[in-house]
């Protein structure tokens, strides 16, 4: 972690808050700073029981870092809640991303399961929504090797904070265009 920022921090803790607010905290510093900064305010929440309120544009680092954000648009709160609600976007998604080597036998296979919302594919991979918990992953794997599928990539869709952010953002800028700027 730079100086500057040890030395801020530790001009801070002199006074022994249990409230902590830091303005944009890892800017200019190295990804050992970061990772360093990281582990320190993770020691701050759960070793001494302080509440650290982080403002970051840095989104990736907020969920490294952070148990929960609230989204700011326009000096307005937009949405809040723990990082893994706010990235689901409130829903409890669980997608995979599924490498086929028989798209059609595949497509056919998941259309028959219940375990599937939805199923779309893009060349030889498919975008497959589960109705159920995560782990029904390994039953999809194990209905496509049955139907004889090859299966060659089986990876969870990681919804981002930043993905996100953008959704929110950018569907408050559309409704705020007037109409005639839109045409």
């Amino acid at each position: 972690m730079g100086m500057r920022q040890r030395l801020g921090v530790a001009r801070c803790l002199i006074a022994d808050p249990l409230l902590l607010i830091l303005d944009e905290p890892t800017n200019g510093l190295d990804p050992a700073g970061i990772q360093e900064f990281r582990e320190m305010i993770r020691a701050l929440v759960e070793q001494e029981d302080r509440t650290v309120f982080v403002s970051s544009h840095l989104l990736d680092e907020v969920e490294k870092t952070c148990d929960a954000a609230a989204i700011v648009d326009r000096g307005k709160i937009i949405t809040q809640g723990t990082i893994a609600d706010l990235a689901d976007g409130g829903v409890a998604r669980h997608e995979l991303i599924v490498g086929v080597d028989d798209v059609e036998l595949a497509l056919r296979t998941l259309a028959d399961s219940e375990l599937v919302v939805e199923a779309q594919s893009a060349d030889a991979t498919i975008r497959v929504v589960l109705s159920g918990e995560p782990d029904s992953a390994a039953q999809v794997n194990a209905l496509l090797v049955r139907a004889g599928v090859g299966v060659m990539r089986l990876e969870q869709v990681r919804h981002s904070l930043e993905q996100r952010f953008l959704e929110v953002t950018s569907r408050l800028d559309s409704e705020l265009i007037p109409e005639s700027v839109k045409s």
